[in-house]
């Protein structure tokens, strides 16, 4: 009974959404999802397209990337559950998407980075993402058991397949991390890798290591550094976005009290924070998107923007560039705060025909007022993850092999941590970064309730807590 009652999950103690808002938030979700709704078409062999842009004389970038299918899938699922479609119509979209990907071209299962929509024809140059891999794989896993769940064996079978098919050995190199990606005309891994636990490519590395496609000390060999502001402490990430956090938060549960668990809220704070310094009428959330910038072909520039506190990437750039997707995609985590976000997106003229723009251009003062496919679906399933109480997380989480791993996900927080000290001083759109050399600081803390250790092989048993008191016993000796 004791073992039993210590095992339940540690209840939230989060305040929930009004019924009001609750309902507001299912209308942000239902006109995002209208993206997918009109553009999973025959025409473009349901294929969705990446981006569409209400400046640009051609509105829809015809053009796809596995990321953008993957989610294409999971917001079908997700209009599903929230009832914006019958499940007979969310089967049929399945069904059309998983056909077409079974005829694309790919690299030891792989997708290629960029397909045409029109042609269904790999673009140039042609690259093996390990991360839209990953992004694409999760999906499936996610599809196969909603397919499950409705009786459809023979689709999740076909789904199956392609999650077998996906060799993520070929893009694992001798550092025991994984090669950001395979070039095919250079014929050979990229030589930059993914070392960081803080980044997207987390979810990438549990489902290769749950597909039993590289060892699990993998998961132990990821860069767990930390960094500490306003007396807390937290995963550093490379470009302190918020997509590295909280991406693969859309598919995988988090849990109370473990390293990932006080790295999100630790991020949440940071982001808060650091835009509370700058304008506390702005919204939060930072990441990689679109920016109030044209190329040549009048198509807004992309790239990632950070937080400064949470990265370790040095650069000088100051560019604040707001994305609501980056706060939608920890919905389930930090609901009241996201909802507030949400109005203050809306106050800077940020709603459009499929949702929330693109992002807010500080900088400019100027919306982006574009709709990226991907970033569609992060807003909707993390939306959909707190309306229906985890939604893909659950489905994620059925699948046999994720269940067996799953205790990745349960690492303790770090009593005793060495902590990198990055000092900085922000001004107003601007920081200027005063560092200190060799500046590693201790932040230690122990908790009220001791952690045991219990250790026997029937004969001899040994208990140790972490205040370093201990008992053993040897049969009857003690």
């Amino acid at each position: 009974f004791v073992l039993y009652k210590v095992s339940q999950p540690i209840p939230s103690n989060l305040q929930d959404l009004t019924d009001d808002e609750k309902d507001k938030l299912l209308g942000v979700a239902r006109r995002t999802w209208h993206y997918f709704e009109e553009n999973l078409t025959p025409e473009y062999h349901y294929l969705i397209p990446d981006n569409y842009q209400e400046n640009r004389e051609d509105k829809l970038d015809l053009r796809t990337s596995p990321t953008d299918i993957a989610f294409s899938l999971l917001a079908v699922v997700s209009a599903d559950e929230l009832g914006f479609i019958k499940t007979n119509e969310a089967i049929r979209l399945i069904s059309n998407i998983i056909d077409t990907v079974e005829d694309l071209e790919k690299w030891n299962g792989h997708l290629y980075n960029w397909y045409s929509i029109k042609t269904m024809s790999a673009m140039q140059p042609q690259f093996v993402s390990t991360i839209d891999s990953g992004n694409f794989v999760a999906s499936l896993m996610v599809v196969q058991q909603f397919l499950l769940a409705k009786n459809d064996e023979k689709l999740a079978k076909k789904v199956e397949r392609l999650v077998r098919n996906t060799n993520f050995k070929k893009l694992y190199n001798k550092k025991d991390v994984f090669s950001i990606g395979y070039d095919v005309n250079e014929a050979a891994l990229s030589i930059y890798n993914y070392n960081k636990f803080a980044s997207e490519s987390r979810l990438t590395s549990f489902i290769a290591i749950a597909k039993g496609d590289v060892p699990s000390k993998h998961w132990f060999c990821l860069d767990k550094s930390l960094t500490s502001f306003n007396h807390a402490k937290g995963l550093i990430s490379w470009s302190g976005t918020s997509f590295e956090y909280y991406m693969p938060y859309l598919f995988m549960k988090n849990y109370p009290n473990t390293l990932l668990d006080e790295t999100y809220h630790f991020a949440h704070m940071c982001q808060k924070e650091y835009m509370a310094s700058i304008d506390k009428a702005l919204p939060w959330g930072i990441s990689e998107c679109a920016y109030d910038e044209l190329d040549n072909a009048q198509n807004y520039k992309y790239r990632a923007f950070s937080t400064p506190y949470l990265k370790a990437k040095e650069e000088k750039d100051s560019r604040i560039v707001l994305s609501p997707y980056s706060s939608f995609m920890a919905t389930r985590l930090f609901p009241e705060d996201v909802y507030r976000n949400m109005l203050k997106f809306r106050d800077l003229d940020m709603y459009g025909i499929y949702g929330f723009y693109e992002s807010y251009d500080v900088e400019t003062g100027n919306p982006v007022k574009a709709f990226f496919a991907h970033h569609q679906g992060m807003s909707l399933i993390g939306i959909a993850n707190y309306l229906k109480d985890g939604l893909v997380q659950n489905y994620f989480h059925d699948n046999v092999s994720v269940q067996t791993f799953d205790i990745l996900l349960k690492e303790k927080v770090q009593l005793k941590a060495n902590i990198d000290m990055k000092i900085a001083k922000y001004k107003k759109y601007d920081y200027a970064k005063e560092k200190i050399e060799n500046d590693i600081r201790a932040f230690n803390y122990v908790s009220d309730m001791p952690e045991v250790s219990v250790l026997s092989n029937k004969k001899y048993c040994l208990l140790m807590n972490d205040r370093g008191d201990s008992f053993s016993r040897y049969r009857t000796i003690q």
